[in-house]
């Protein structure tokens, strides 16, 4: 499609947003300055046009910049930065992307173009923006270090007002010495000792530097120097080379890290367990531990091992994680508890999916050979305190949360007893993540609800001087298990004994939100649902408690102060009434949401589909036409479900009329899908008029009709 057009007027053909996302894509690919100040307009139109999301629109932005500066378009790249219309304001990051690509190609006009234009953009270069610069200059192979250039980029660091920064004497002190360019650098530094301080003893010459050369020398004679003058404690200094050393290991890699080491060994600096821990990084690679451990002269104690199975935990790989907590035990280490919760996590909670009975039963295996581990046998023992190797409670909480998410809970009830004794012998107190992982449980192995409910009183009887402890979110989840057991057995909870552990809830201080409520409502509906189809005596009268119960709870609802019901509770208390052939109950809450505008699109559809079981057509159409005269923004399911009402109520050519000619016509993005074109085919089939609507469709809506199904398009 050619697109003829001429720069800074809109569009004069309708064009969908994804053939502009195509038309990026391949305009993109072109370095020409004109297509790229096209491209700056159609997206400013794009933007006009359909109101994209702020992250669809960000998303974009920078997929169209990668792309120009993968592509090696610096020009073109830096226009898309910086020429109107600017509907998006480069970041930080996007700018020292660009400024990285022109200081590898040695592009110093480029460079200071694009500082001054961060400046007026508003997103002035800091430091970051000096580091990225100074790191990409110097990686260039072929870059030869000029004092023109420097200077020029010293002086507009120095004209933003930066004043000494370590990292960047770092970058030119470690690159000009290793160049052995030594004059170079001690004219830099004479030149600019506000931007990078004091000139280092490299800058007088190599014959003054260290024998091993190179910035490691330098940075740790500096560090002597300040140990002679008592400016600095012994921990202080320390802590500095630690920092250092793990700093040059993860910017620069091992070797210089190793090179820096042995400078400070010289010196009298002795590696810890700390720096050994922290060097590592985000690795769970064994061999760089043993690679540290030689370096070091050290063996890793637990808090290392426990940083190595951590960051395998992190990458999923429980498989790994596993292995390494068992090599450290084969080594003599003694597990912490830290240890031993980073490979439970590993096996129990890597996913969202439940863990295998295989994992779990694993995870109980560690567990209990960490509770038989005889510290007398280790020999960093004696560092450790007894809360370091006592089972603690993010442990017993993974366990017990396993144990509550597998489907045999009767084979773990044992077990899970068992872990509880413990934790009391243990003296680790149940929080109530514990608390509500053991209830839980336990009311799942019950029988029967009258089961459940007994397991529940028990539980709540003072013990040891107090009640089991629940927070909200715990007294959310045992009331959500007693209605899943009443489904389990198609019954309804009895709203009295529902209540009654509500009651327990507020005794036990705690707010009762409407999520209490919708629980509640949500298992009622269901049952409703259930019971609604049949004829049978029995289930009239079941269908009769439900209704009881649902009328309880508006009760309930309407004379307890402390809650303020949501415009969801309400839509559900609307549905569970309408799914139990209450539609006067239902239209009483649709009325009160809507004189008080707190009606949603989920409050249309309800409502809509209780008339259309209750037949009341005439309400229907009141509803509708409001609705419409309203200007309430109705979203597709809000449509389907309108076309549904008239089907249902044996207005097919009135639905068939909505379908072609009014749905989508005020709103585009509601045009007709094939859930709409299925329920009209599907009501016309049982009055034999499927032709006569597949024939409509064909006509009035063919983009539709090539989207549907065979089994809808043929007889």
């Amino acid at each position: 499609m050619a697109l003829k057009r001429s720069l800074g007027t809109s569009l004069s053909f309708d064009l969908g947003k994804d053939t502009y996302i195509a038309a990026f894509d391949v305009m993109a690919l072109s370095s020409k300055e004109k297509d790229t100040k096209l491209m700056k307009v159609m997206f400013s139109d794009m933007l006009l046009r359909f109101k994209p999301s702020k992250d669809e629109i960000l998303d974009l932005y920078q997929s169209i910049f990668a792309k120009l500066l993968r592509s090696g378009y610096r020009h073109a790249a830096y226009i898309w930065l910086t020429e109107e219309p600017v509907r998006v304001v480069p970041t930080r990051e996007q700018w020292h992307a660009f400024i990285r690509e022109c200081a590898l190609k040695n592009s110093l006009l480029e460079v200071h173009n694009s500082l001054s234009k961060m400046t007026q953009s508003g997103c002035p270069p800091d430091v970051t923006t000096f580091e990225v610069l100074f790191t990409a200059f110097f990686s260039n192979e072929r870059y030869d270090p000029q004092f023109s250039t420097l200077s020029g980029l010293l002086k507009a660091m120095r004209k933003l007002g930066m004043g000494h920064e370590p990292g960047i004497l770092q970058i030119i002190n470690d690159q000009l010495t290793k160049r052995g360019q030594w004059h170079l650098l001690g004219q830099v530094m004479r030149e600019f000792p506000h931007v990078l301080g004091p000139t280092p003893s490299s800058a007088e010459g190599p014959e003054t530097s260290d024998k091993a050369g190179g910035p490691e020398s330098n940075e740790a004679k500096g560090s002597k120097s300040d140990e002679a003058g008592g400016v600095e404690s012994d921990a202080t200094l320390q802590k500095e080379r630690d920092e250092r050393l793990c700093a040059v290991a993860s910017e620069r890699g091992k070797w210089p890290a190793v090179h820096l080491f042995e400078q400070y060994k010289a010196l009298g600096y002795q590696p810890t367990q700390s720096v050994l821990r922290t060097i590592l990084g985000r690795t769970a690679d064994l061999q760089v531990l043993e690679f540290w451990e030689r370096t070091f002269g050290l063996s890793a104690d637990a808090t290392v091992w426990t940083r190595l199975i951590s960051n395998a935990t992190a990458t999923n790989d429980s498989r790994h994680a596993v292995f390494l907590y068992e090599m450290a035990i084969s080594r003599g280490v003694r597990p912490i508890n830290a240890m031993l919760h980073s490979v439970l996590r590993a096996l129990l909670s890597r996913n969202l999916r439940r863990p295998s009975e295989e994992a779990i039963d694993r995870a109980l295996r560690l567990y209990a050979e960490f509770v038989r581990f005889d510290t007398g046998g280790d020999a960093n023992a004696s560092d450790m305190t007894k809360k370091d190797t006592t089972p603690d409670a993010p442990i017993y909480n993974t366990l017990l949360r396993a144990l509550l998410s597998t489907k045999d809970a009767d084979k773990y009830i044992p077990k899970a007893m068992s872990l509880v004794e413990e934790m009391k012998a243990f003296n680790v107190a149940m929080d109530s993540m514990t608390n509500t992982s053991l209830v839980v449980l336990l009311l799942r192995c019950s029988t029967d609800f009258n089961d459940a409910l007994r397991i529940y009183k028990s539980i709540f009887q003072p013990k040891h001087g107090g009640q089991l402890i629940l927070n909200e979110d715990g007294y959310a989840a045992v009331l959500n298990t007693l209605c899943n057991i009443c489904a389990e057995q198609g019954s309804t909870p009895p709203s009295g004994i529902y209540f009654r552990v509500v009651k327990d809830m507020r005794a036990a201080g705690h707010n009762v939100s409407p999520k209490i409520y919708t629980i509640y409502l949500r298992r009622l509906a269901d049952r409703a649902t259930q019971l609604a189809p049949s004829n049978s005596e029995e289930a009239g009268r079941a269908l009769l408690n439900v209704v009881k119960s649902i009328q309880q709870t508006h009760h309930h609802l309407s004379v307890d102060a402390s809650i303020t019901p949501d415009v969801a509770l309400w839509n559900q208390l609307m549905d569970a009434y309408q799914r139990a052939q209450c539609f006067d109950e239902a239209f009483q809450v649709w009325q009160s949401l809507y004189r008080t505008g707190r009606h949603d699109n989920t409050s249309v559809s309800i409502i809509l589909d209780a008339c259309s079981y209750a037949r009341a057509y005439g309400t229907a159409m009141k509803i509708w036409y409001n609705l419409t005269d309203d200007n309430f923004k109705l979203n597709r399911q809000n449509w389907n479900t309108w076309l549904e009402c008239l089907c249902r109520l044996g207005r097919l050519d009135d639905a068939l009329k909505s379908m072609c000619l009014e749905m989508g016509k005020a709103d585009p993005s509601v045009q007709p899908d094939v859930t709409s074109a299925q329920t009209l085919i599907s009501f016309a089939s049982a009055a034999s008029r499927e032709d006569e609507v597949r024939s409509r469709i064909k006509v009035y809506l063919p983009n539709l009709w090539r989207k549907l199904p065979a089994s809808l398009t043929s007889s």
